[in-house]
């Protein structure tokens, strides 16, 4: 008997047994990683074709930081390329994400090639996920205080060599 997944367009065959099917969702988180990782080169190179033309058109997360206070925070830590306001907006609406969920997707990506490019290049080479991957960026991103370019390679060169083998 075959199941066809809602909105997946494979099918599932209903008769493989339990190490086929676990060998075949191994495989599935496979190819979902690569395009992950794919996804992420091709957001930093996205972000490369739109640099700023002056810093005010830089695109940063706006924080509140008390009353009346509103803190421009860069997508990216020290060391990284800016990127222009607009290419964010159409980098969600081809993905069917926000803006906001877009700026911290150029963010990581820019952030992980970068000012972390040892976890960047487990990434690419499919030995860490992008997720755990874009945990760390978020992290070093967003650090109190901001993390300088020697802080951020110390943290990359510390967290590369186990990242794909510990939790969150």
């Amino acid at each position: 008997m075959i199941e066809t997944l809602a909105g997946a367009g494979e099918e599932v065959d209903d008769d493989l047994d339990a190490s086929s099917l676990l060998a075949s969702i191994r495989a599935a988180r496979s190819v979902e990683d690569a395009a992950a990782a794919r996804q992420l080169a091709l957001a930093a190179r996205w972000a490369d074709l739109h640099p700023p033309e002056s810093i005010h058109h830089a695109t940063t997360f706006t924080a509140g930081r008390g009353i009346g206070l509103e803190v421009e925070e860069p997508i990216a830590g020290e060391g990284c390329p800016t990127v222009a306001e607009f290419c964010v907006a159409e980098l969600g609406a081809v993905l069917g994400i926000s803006t906001v969920s877009a700026k911290r997707l150029i963010g990581h990506a820019l952030e992980l090639r970068h000012r972390l490019p040892r976890l960047w290049a487990h990434v690419q080479a499919g030995r860490v996920p992008a997720w755990r991957a874009r945990m760390v960026a978020e992290a070093t991103i967003h650090a109190v205080p901001s993390l300088t370019v020697e802080a951020a390679g110390w943290v990359d060169v510390q967290v590369a060599a186990v990242a794909g083998r510990v939790g969150p």
